[in-house]
């Protein structure tokens, strides 16, 4: 369904397609901000950057509007991806978002948390942008706050432990989180087997701290 408070936004990407994406103005339009959108080429271009035709279908765990799927889609041709989020409107939008660019036919969303998926998944990689901001003054919509602050809803341990399982041999976890965060969550994928192969730092502009 055609959501019904929207924004039709072109996001220009570099190295990248442009896309037509469709975002929520009562719920994601803060995800249109100069931070998010470096996020987002920052985290499309280094999994772009690490792709082979071995690799066939990702999951990407709390896929929001569906930008990072489906601009890594529109990249590779024989890719398919799941996408799984705990919020439905996110769900609708990232559904009519892919229906938009052509991309439906390789991309499914589902209303769902990693918890609910079923051991039988097996992915050659995983992405995800989990809830962040743990320190900031959260939002007082209840669809905001869900899609943008980690709370106790997103475990690193349990998240883990499920990528673990749902990865095939030699597969592969992107992560965006708060830089604050990076031992945290390096010590407790360490713990469960991974090993990190690359990390960047991100922010807004030039002039703005590191946070993510």
């Amino acid at each position: 369904p055609t959501p019904k408070e929207s924004n039709n936004v072109k996001i220009a990407q570099k190295e990248l397609k442009e896309e037509n994406i469709i975002v929520s103005s009562n719920q994601f339009n803060d995800s249109l901000d100069n931070e998010n959108t470096v996020v987002n080429n920052a985290t499309t271009f280094d999994i772009n950057q690490n792709l082979n035709n071995s690799i066939k279908e990702f999951l990407e765990v709390g896929i929001g509007t569906g930008v990072i799927s489906q601009m890594i889609l529109s990249e590779h041709q024989s890719l398919r991806a799941t996408g799984i989020d705990i919020n439905i409107e996110a769900v609708e939008l990232s559904d009519h978002n892919a229906k938009n660019n052509g991309l439906s036919k390789r991309f499914k969303a589902f209303h769902a948390s990693y918890n609910e998926l079923s051991y039988s998944n097996q992915y050659d990689f995983i992405c995800c942008n989990p809830p962040y901001f743990i320190s900031s003054l959260k939002n007082e919509e209840i669809n905001k706050t869900k899609a943008r602050h980690q709370d106790n809803n997103f475990e690193w341990e349990s998240f883990a432990a499920k990528c673990k399982q749902f990865l095939r041999t030699n597969g592969s976890v992107y992560m965006v989180f708060p830089s604050d965060q990076f031992q945290n969550v390096h010590n407790i994928f360490s713990n469960h087997g991974f090993v990190l192969s690359n990390l960047v730092w991100v922010k807004g502009t030039a002039k703005r701290p590191i946070t993510r």
